[in-house]
This record gives C-alpha cells, sequence and structure tokens, in this order.
C-alpha cells in the first residue's frame, strides 16, 4: 500500500480506536446496570431482538459491499458524474429496502412471543420488537451517503458521529435504568441515538461533497446492470452470512432457554467488544485495498495479503488467548460466579472468534477484488449446515452444542473454500501455502493457550490486582511466543518496517506500487 493508503487507513484505525474503547467502558456500565436493574431475563430478550432484526436485516441486500465495490474506480479517477449516479442508484434501493424491512418487520411481529422461553411471559414484547424494527428501517432511509464516506477512505468521520451520538445515547440509557427500570424507556433512546448519528453523517457527507446534493446523474443501462448484478451476487452471498451469525442467539433461546441466552449475551458482550476494534481494524484496510486492486499488479496483491494475514493472526491470536485464560475470570468478578458459564461454553466461544478473525485477510480482499461474486452461495451451505447441526448438537448438549455447530459449518464450508477462489481467480498463487499457514497458527495458537494458562494458573482472579496481574502475563507470553516464531520471516519483517514507520509519522516505510 503508498504511503497515502497506510496513513488514511491510520487514521481510520486510530480515530475509531479512541471512540470505540469509549463506547466498550459505557457498554460495559450499561450492562452492569441493565442486570442489576432488569435482570437476566430481560437481558435474554434484549439479545434475542439484537439478533432477530439482525437476521431481518438481510433485507439491505448488501447495498454497503455492492456499491462501495462499484465505487473505488471513480473516486480514484475523480468521476463525480459516476459516483453521483451510483448513489442516487443507491438511495433508491435503500428505500425499497426500508419498506421491505417494514413490511416483513410487521409480518413477523404475531410470532416474536414463539421465541421467548423458559421464562415468565414478558409483557409489551411486541412494543419492544416494533421499537427495534423502527431503528433499523431509520438507518437505511440514510445510510447510503457513509457508504460514499467509507469507500472514499474516511471511515473515521463516520465512527466519530457514531461513537458521539451512541454515547450520549447510552449514558442516557443508564440514567432512566437507574431512575425509572423502564426497558422501553430504554429502546426509544436507542431509536433517537440512531436518528440522530444517521441524520449528521447524512449532512456532513452532503457539506464534503457537494455534486452529491445536485440533480441525480442516471447511469446507464449498462452501469446499472453492473450494479444490480453485484447486488444480486451480495444478497445471497448476505442472506447465508447474516444466518450464520446471527441465528445461534435465537436458537440458544428456542432450544435451550432465553435466561440462558442472558448469561451468554454477557459473555457476547465482551467478545463483541473485542470484535469491535478487530473489525474497525480490517475495514478500515478495506478501502485502501481496493485502491490497491484498482492500480497494481499480482506480486503487490500477494505481499500485502500475506502482511494483513500475519496481523490478522496475531490480533485474534493474541485475543483467543486472553479469553481462554481470562474470559471466565471477568465475567466473575464483573457480575459474580452465578453468571459464569462452563469452559465447554468458553472453548465455543473462542473456536468461534478466532475462525472467523484469521480469516479477515479474505475478508478485506472480498470487497475490493469482487470475490462475493465468485462464493455467493458458500455462505448460504454453511448457514443451512449451521441451522440442522445446532439443533441436533444444541438439543444434545446444550448451548455448547450450538456454538460448536457454528465452528463445525465454518470449518466444512468457507473456511476453505473462499481463500481457494482468491488464490486462483485474483492473487493467482498457489493457496496450498495458506492452508500450511493457517494449519501451522492454529498449532501455534493451542501452545500459546497451554503455555499462558499454566503460567498463570498460580493467581488468583477474585481480586482486581491478581486480574490485572494475570491479564499482563496474557499479554506478554503470547507475545513473545509469537516474535520467537515470526522474527525472521520477510513478512513479518515487511509488517513490523509498516507498523513502526506510522507510528512515527512518516507514512509506509517501503510503498508496494
Amino acid at each position: 500500500m503508498s504511503s497515502s493508503r497506510t496513513a488514511n487507513s491510520a487514521r481510520n484505525v486510530s480515530v475509531g480506536l479512541v471512540t470505540q474503547l469509549a463506547l466498550a467502558i459505557l457498554s460495559f456500565v450499561s450492562r452492569t446496570v441493565f442486570v442489576s436493574t432488569l435482570g437476566a431475563q430481560l437481558l435474554g430478550v434484549n439479545a434475542l431482538l439484537v439478533s432477530l432484526l439482525a437476521v431481518l436485516s438481510l433485507a439491505d441486500l448488501g447495498l454497503n459491499t455492492a456499491v462501495m465495490y462499484a465505487l473505488y474506480r471513480p473516486l480514484e479517477e475523480g468521476d463525480t458524474r459516476a459516483v453521483n449516479g451510483l448513489l442516487g442508484f443507491c438511495a433508491l434501493l435503500y428505500r425499497y429496502v426500508a419498506l421491505a424491512v417494514t413490511c416483513i418487520g410487521l409480518a413477523l411481529l404475531p410470532f416474536v412471543g414463539d421465541l421467548v422461553h423458559g421464562g415468565a411471559k414478558v409483557e409489551h414484547l411486541e412494543v419492544y420488537y416494533l421499537a427495534f424494527v423502527a431503528n433499523t428501517v431509520i438507518g437505511y432511509l440514510m445510510a447510503f451517503r457513509s457508504v460514499l464516506l467509507i469507500a472514499d477512505q474516511r471511515l473515521y468521520l463516520t465512527k466519530v458521529y457514531a461513537g458521539v451520538f451512541t454515547g450520549l445515547g447510552t449514558l442516557a440509557q443508564i440514567l432512566v435504568l437507574l431512575t425509572l427500570h423502564s426497558y422501553l424507556a430504554y429502546v426509544l433512546i436507542m431509536v433517537l441515538s440512531t436518528a440522530l448519528s444517521n441524520a449528521f453523517i447524512f449532512r456532513h457527507a452532503g457539506r464534503l461533497y457537494p455534486y452529491i446534493r445536485g440533480p441525480r446523474t442516471r447511469l446507464d443501462t449498462e452501469e446499472r446492470r453492473g450494479v444490480l448484478h453485484a447486488v444480486r451476487a451480495m444478497v445471497i452471498y448476505r442472506v447465508g452470512g447474516v444466518i450464520l451469525n446471527n441465528t445461534d442467539p435465537i436458537l440458544i433461546s428456542v432450544i435451550v432457554g432465553t435466561a440462558a441466552l442472558g448469561y451468554y449475551s454477557n459473555y457476547m458482550l465482551v467478545v463483541g467488544a473485542a470484535m469491535t476494534f478487530t473489525d474497525l481494524v480490517f475495514t478500515s484496510l478495506g478501502a485502501s485495498v481496493g485502491n490497491l486492486i484498482a492500480r497494481s499488479d499480482g506480486a503487490n496483491r500477494i505481499r500485502v495479503f500475506e502482511e494483513i494475514h500475519l496481523l490478522a493472526f496475531w490480533i485474534y491470536g493474541l485475543i483467543s488467548v486472553g479469553f481462554v485464560v481470562l474470559l471466565g475470570d471477568v465475567i466473575g468478578y464483573w457480575l459474580g460466579e452465578q453468571y459464569m458459564l462452563s469452559d465447554a461454553v468458553l472453548v465455543g466461544v473462542v473456536l468461534n472468534f478466532y475462525m472467523y478473525g484469521v480469516t479477515s485477510s479474505v475478508l478485506v480482499f472480498r470487497t475490493a477484488t469482487g470475490l462475493f461474486r465468485d462464493t455467493q452461495y458458500v455462505f448460504l451451505v454453511t448457514a443451512a449446515l449451521n441451522i440442522v447441526l445446532s439443533v441436533v448438537l444444541g438439543r444434545e448438549f446444550g448451548v455448547p452444542g450450538v456454538l460448536y455447530a457454528t465452528a463445525l459449518s465454518r470449518l466444512l464450508t468457507n473456511l476453505w473454500f473462499e481463500p481457494l477462489v482468491l488464490f486462483r481467480r485474483y492473487l493467482f498463487e498457489r493457496v496450498s501455502p495458506y492452508f500450511l499457514r493457517q494449519v501451522g497458527f492454529a498449532a501455534l495458537l493451542v501452545a500459546a493457550c497451554v503455555i499462558t494458562r499454566a503460567a498463570t494458573s498460580f493467581l488468583a482472579a477474585d481480586t482486581l490486582l491478581g486480574l490485572v496481574a494475570k491479564a499482563l502475563l496474557t499479554v506478554l507470553i503470547p507475545n513473545a511466543l509469537f516474535v520467537v516464531v515470526f522474527h525472521r520471516s520477510a513478512t513479518f519483517v515487511a509488517l513490523r518496517d509498516r507498523l513502526w514507520s506510522l507510528l512515527a509519522g512518516r507514512g509506509a516505510a517501503r510503498p508496494t506500487d
């Protein structure tokens, strides 16, 4: 990546990390207050509604990804006519999406109560559900301009606005929980913060790109066909992906119970906070890689891919070790031992987190290359397999069975298929070295988990001092092990130099195009 692209990625990451850190702290405070004021049953209902609306959101057809892919080249070439036309077309499609989500959401309203199991009847459940539907629809009505900001490497602007209004909303939610003990007020504040965040992003994008406020340029038939082709591929791809990533909470609620989902959701709050940070890093790289694909040859692409792959392992591997060693202790110290789940659940959580994250290099290149068009059906297969295995294993083993079903479904499908297509069609290299690296990474991760857990076993985590000491060792030991293993590799040296030059404020150490 060139120095300008690397610098833009660094800005996106640094601003996003600061805002997300503040939001993560507020989220933990909010969850603590939620548990103490409303209890595990409503906590499970909240997790269920979040997952249900995430599944419902598959109606957005993957427009963000499809339009972002179409915007990379005209933005690089300064073609404002094409950008204007693409955004106008995107805005029209999003209106249809908002209408579709509204209609589907209303159609599902009579069945929402059937998903809550294992506890007392939840009053006003339908009202809560409608508030979540409204929150989703509002986001779609103004979302198309945020896509332009992200494609133009200005993700940090969307993060600032989202961070400010989500943070203020979370503070307001904490206040109403402490004073009113009202879940309805809690979800209405969520809707208001979403509306304000989207409105300000919409307005700011209009100021930055004044040409998008004028008359819409009409795309010609061929351009419209190209966008719709990409959208159709993303429809199929996203349906499977959303179902795969969001049905576990629904299945846990139905098979095991909504209260069990509430306990599990505390683990997922911690994991979700980590994923917010990690996704930010790799999402920020997406536009830079899209620019790289538009201008560079295969040799440069493979070098950047290998750097991102090593970075993904290092980040997700380190966090996975942290979860294995610390996650149970954190939950016990934070909420009490009664909210801790078994080691079997912990292993399932870490497996899914790591398997999702270690393929981040493929995910970054997915949009930049148009890979989603070639692998559009894989997640449908993964999602279908996951549902079948989750029902079978969930009934037999409970929450761990549902989590292991998801990991097994990934392993049997997209974990190998997407890299295979990427290497054959876009990177023009043999895929076998990639798979060998994945096996080596997995073995190294297991070793890091075993060594770190053994080295920290003598530390008690029932005090803050003990927990901090354990956390410090959990950071130091895997990092030391990774450095010993990788320090002589060319990819490590290149990645180290690039990161060091960013910290020194000089851009990329060695441009690759």
